[in-house]
């Protein structure tokens, strides 16, 4: 490698092929020459490109299925690399990983390592080249095969892992001590690596922003009207921004009080309805309309968050970053003073440490979890808006999961027809911009990392209890407000509702319980101030709401309970004496109450 970077930094470019390889033609008629590198795997066809590898985590209920990504790892014995600063640079940095190992590298290692350099994003204090990539057809090229070149097999060995859930069972917090002691402003990058590729922006730093020029031509001055949006928000060229139409404005509500909290002034909202647009102006908050429909025409969720692609060409045609957040994503700090901004696209995880959000040895293959499609800052680049094109297309054409599509443009190399965006990438740190799995599984229940630093964001992608989640999290980081958060199960419900779950709800009622019996004697209570629910002994209950059924709920956790069904909730009522305390199963409401006076 020490040899190939001297050779490309001469402007050379170089067809690397181990002595082993059998030639059968010249190689360099069959090279496409549209990337960096192009190389061959050592795997299966199936993992030639890329694939999708799910997950299914039982605990986590309403999310159980998630995403990951993962390739069939190159086989370094064979590999075309154009002379570009971006090739010198992998190759740089495979020189500094094999010496820091200092000893002899297998082939399997080597094998993973220049994957990893050429595929997995920055991260943290890791740098990366920014270099694009093809696979070439095995058929061709490859690892064992090839028509025209045929390279010795990488020897390949299972490294745990063996099964897709697995991976599941992981716990490599290895970024715990870095946020406890720095919190999450950027790390400096380690020593001894090559800068990444140099960005390739849409509007130069020396040139007019916004561009009078682009705001007035693009699509008959359409832009016109965010163009002097921008000009009074946008601080350095940047800004934050949610896509939302009228059917989530308590969610909408929620987000706004997030960046406001956090003081992010360079914040709006693009609205897809004229009747989102009024709501925010009543709310006095920055927006701008873009009036989009999905390609079904619906306006649910997962209709409209495809729309976001399109939306976002309009910021970066016009030279403006933009953090894309979803509105289900609550800002606990400034997020402008946590980014690296040395890559096109840095976005957050779904993985929850160390090995799921920056990668690993899947017997063979590098496989790391997806990249949410909720939260990510796009840097005014001609890539970034090459990705934005394509994805924006994709959603108008195909019938995908924009949160797929966005892993598979970033994570697959150019393959046979198809090209690559280019795009350079960063993910963010998993214990600074939180999903929810990590939060509440991880992060709630250690208490030196709950209360050690602050989070930038957290993301409630992992929950349907998004709203009341986000609210609990609001209070517990701007008002030390602890026992929301604690009420939440890691998977989905509350810790109470799960409780209720199991409560054995039989017709009989035990008269040997000196509660029940007490209950029965008496016969009613009042609720709140309001009179009466009656108790039945044959398990029937009446309210001035509807008739209902009552019954033993008692525990070792809570003695002296019995549940009350009616009108559709389940409420668990505590006694102290003749005074009670109930507790709604499905959000916690508490309502004080007390037998009747005999």
């Amino acid at each position: 490698y020490s040899l190939l970077r001297q050779i490309l930094l001469m402007g050379c470019s170089v067809f690397f092929a181990d002595v082993g390889t059998t030639l059968y033609d010249s190689p360099f008629g069959y090279l496409y020459r549209d990337a960096d590198v192009e190389g061959v795997t050592s795997g299966s066809s199936s993992l030639t490109r890329g694939t999708v590898v799910s997950v299914d985590d039982a605990q986590m209920g309403w999310s159980r299925y998630a995403q990951s990504m993962a390739i069939a790892a190159l086989a370094p014995a064979l590999g075309y690399y154009a002379a570009t600063v971006e090739s010198a640079a992998v190759a740089a940095h495979m020189v500094r990983r094999i010496e820091a190992i200092g000893s002899a590298v297998d082939g399997a290692t080597e094998s993973y390592m220049l994957t990893d350099e050429l595929i997995s994003p920055a991260h943290d204090d890791k740098l990366r080249a920014g270099a694009s990539l093809r696979v070439l057809h095995d058929g061709c090229m490859g690892s064992g095969r090839g028509s025209v070149a045929s390279a010795p097999a990488t020897a390949s060995r299972v490294r745990g892992y063996r099964n897709a859930n697995d991976i599941l069972t992981s716990r490599a917090f290895n970024r715990k001590s870095q946020v406890l002691e720095q919190g999450c402003a950027p790390m400096p990058p380690a020593a001894g690596q090559p800068p990444p590729r140099q960005l390739n922006y849409v509007v130069p730093s020396s040139d007019e922003w916004p561009p009078p020029g682009a705001c007035g031509s693009i699509d008959d001055g359409r832009l016109q009207p965010l163009c002097e949006l921008l000009s009074r928000i946008a601080i350095k060229r940047e800004v934050i921004a949610a896509v939302s139409n009228k059917n989530i404005f308590h969610m909408l509500q929620l987000f706004i009080d997030g960046v406001q909290a956090a003081n992010v002034s360079n914040s709006m909202v693009v609205a897809l309805d004229d009747e989102t647009g009024e709501w925010l102006k009543k709310q006095r908050f920055n927006y701008f309309v873009r009036k989009l429909r999905s390609r079904s025409g619906g306006t649910g969720n997962h209709e409209t968050s495809g729309l976001k692609f399109k939306v976002l060409l309009d910021f970066l045609s016009i030279g403006c970053s933009v953090l894309l957040s979803d509105v289900d994503v609550i800002w606990l700090s400034n997020p402008f003073a946590s980014l690296y901004r040395d890559a096109d696209v840095e976005g957050m995880s779904d993985g929850w440490d160390d090995t799921t959000t920056y990668g690993y040895d899947y017997s063979g293959a590098l496989r790391i979890f997806a990249r949410n499609s909720g939260m990510f800052y796009l840097q005014a680049t001609h890539e970034s808006v090459g990705m934005m094109r394509r994805l924006a297309r994709r959603m108008e054409t195909e019938f995908t999961w924009d949160q797929t599509a966005y892993n598979e443009e970033q994570f697959y190399p150019a393959y046979r027809g198809k090209g690559a965006v280019g795009v350079s990438s960063r993910v963010m740190n998993y214990y600074c911009n939180l999903n929810s799995k990590t939060f509440f599984r991880f992060v709630r229940d250690d208490t030196e990392l709950l209360g050690g630093y602050r989070p930038v964001s957290a993301h409630v992608n992992y929950h349907p209890e998004k709203p009341q989640r986000m609210v609990d999290l609001h209070a517990f980081y701007y008002h030390n407000e602890p026992h929301g958060i604690h009420k939440w199960n890691g998977g989905e419900g509350s810790k109470l509702g799960t409780e209720c779950k199991a409560i054995a709800k039989g017709s009989h009622i035990d008269v040997s319980s000196p509660l029940l019996k007490t209950i029965i004697k008496v016969g009613r209570a009042e609720w709140g101030g309001i009179r009466w629910i009656s108790f039945h002994s044959d398990g029937s209950l009446e309210t001035p709401w509807g008739k209902g059924r009552w019954g033993d709920a008692s525990s070792a956790k809570r003695a002296n309970t019995i549940f009350a069904d009616f009108i559709g909730q389940t409420h668990l009522l505590t006694f102290t004496g003749d005074a009670y305390t109930s507790v709604r199963c499905s959000d916690g409401e508490q309502v004080k109450g007390s037998l009747a006076k005999s």
